[in-house]
């Protein structure tokens, strides 16, 4: 079982995570005035009608994305409120940039967060690991850039690396309560992306390898 985490590395996360957040929200407005990213707009158009109809249901299930539009709706009508005194649905047409910035700060937030679990899945496995592992998430320049986007590319990201963990955490630990949220959050990445399935696998070779875990051969 590895050490608990203590205040010199809760300051270190702190730090990685805000020099990680520092990193990608230069770019957020990457492309402004234009919007070319072909995705984006999947994630933020549902959110008008679900306003509007005082709903839940984002009315799409092709990718789904639900997680991420979901987190929208909430994050960006406290926005429209906050700043505009209007619903989203009213706001957006007139401050379509505004919102986008503010929805990719959502995910560059997201991808903040990735560095500090890839620390804690290598502190899983040897203490020394968890630092080269976090530094290469938080500087890779393949996940600053997509954490640029309203995409659901850095959120099963991050849901997959929270899964790894905690089904570590659950053959570290003996305690089930780690494998429920490995399984929780499974189900959380299959609804932003349904390749997100297969992530199930994780906590069920989890099982496997704690069942077969000092049988004899």
């Amino acid at each position: 079982i590895q050490d608990k985490i203590n205040t010199k590395e809760i300051f270190f996360l702190f730090s990685l995570f805000s020099i990680s957040l520092l990193i990608r929200s230069i770019g957020v407005k990457h492309g402004f005035p234009l919007l070319t990213h072909p995705d984006e707009f999947v994630i933020l158009n549902p959110i008008v009608d679900m306003t509007r109809n005082h709903t839940l249901n984002p009315g799409v299930y092709n990718r789904p994305n639900h997680i991420l539009i979901l987190l929208n709706f909430f994050y960006l009508n406290i926005i429209s409120y906050l700043r505009f005194g209007e619903n989203f649905a009213v706001a957006f047409p007139l401050h379509q940039l505004n919102f986008y910035h503010y929805a990719r700060l959502l995910i560059s937030f997201m991808g903040s967060l990735i560095p500090v679990f890839a620390y804690l899945i290598g502190k899983e496995f040897r203490p020394r690991l968890g630092l080269p592992m976090a530094l290469v998430f938080a500087f890779f320049p393949s996940y600053i850039l997509h954490s640029l986007y309203i995409t659901p590319d850095i959120p099963i990201t991050l849901f997959t690396l929270i899964i790894i963990f905690f089904t570590l955490k659950f053959l570290n630990t003996e305690r089930n309560e780690f494998l429920y949220l490995a399984i929780l959050f499974s189900a959380i990445n299959t609804a932003e992306k349904y390749p997100g399935l297969l992530s199930l696998a994780i906590p069920v070779a989890g099982v496997f390898i704690k069942h077969f875990e000092g049988q004899p051969n």
